[in-house]
């Protein structure tokens, strides 16, 4: 038997799936779903407009200033800047240590988001190839597409609740879906009221303040 976590936490893709079959099989008799049906559902909640405040996170991305190079790219699932500023080092714990760059006015040094927030552009042109760009941001959890990858929300079994509401709506099984809905909600306002006052943003390898 599988147990059932309560608390929030990481997870990769395949606990938060045996937890979902667990969950799912008890309330239809029904086969499992297979792992892709799965990622399908959880990238679908990802992209869910309604949930997106409580399973967004704050990612901190880190680039090499180069020459003649004014266009950097963006994740995928970026949504909107907090802060961008320019620091001599890849790792920076102190955003006050950066130098903080402003939204362009095309008479100041400063940056703009472009190209359907896939890239972002400094002015003037970087010179030289020095320094690093250092990018605090909003963004959805990476798509799922491997059982060993880990889940990029505070508390997954939102994500697990969420793809169990969808799949219980396909059977119009309505009743069974509202409960989902419901117990996600619940834990999406438990998560909410327990954010940080000064978020944590996470980048690959650590989290910093």
């Amino acid at each position: 038997m599988i147990s059932l976590i309560q608390g929030g936490g990481s997870l990769k893709a395949d606990e938060l799936i045996q937890w979902c079959n667990y969950i799912y099989e008890e309330d239809i008799e029904a086969g499992e779903l297979e792992d892709e049906d799965w990622f399908r559902l959880f990238n679908n909640a990802f992209n869910d407009g309604r949930i997106l405040r409580y399973i967004k996170i704050d990612w901190w991305e880190t680039t090499p200033i180069q020459a003649d190079t004014a266009d950097y790219g963006l994740p995928d699932e970026f949504i909107k800047e907090k802060f961008v500023g320019i620091g001599d080092t890849r790792v920076q714990e102190n955003l006050t240590q950066l130098k903080r760059l402003s939204m362009l006015d095309f008479d100041s040094y400063g940056y703009k988001i472009k190209n359907n927030n896939k890239e972002i552009q400094l002015q003037p042109k970087p010179t030289s190839t020095s320094g690093f760009l250092h990018v605090c941001m909003e963004k959805k959890p990476k798509k799922i597409t491997d059982v060993n990858q880990e889940i990029e929300v505070l508390d997954p079994y939102i994500i697990g609740h969420h793809a169990i509401y969808q799949a219980e709506l396909k059977n119009k099984a309505f009743d069974k879906a509202q409960i989902h809905w419901g117990e996600l909600m619940g834990r999406a306002d438990a998560s909410d009221n327990t954010k940080r006052k000064h978020p944590r943003y996470v980048r690959p390898g650590g989290y910093y303040d």
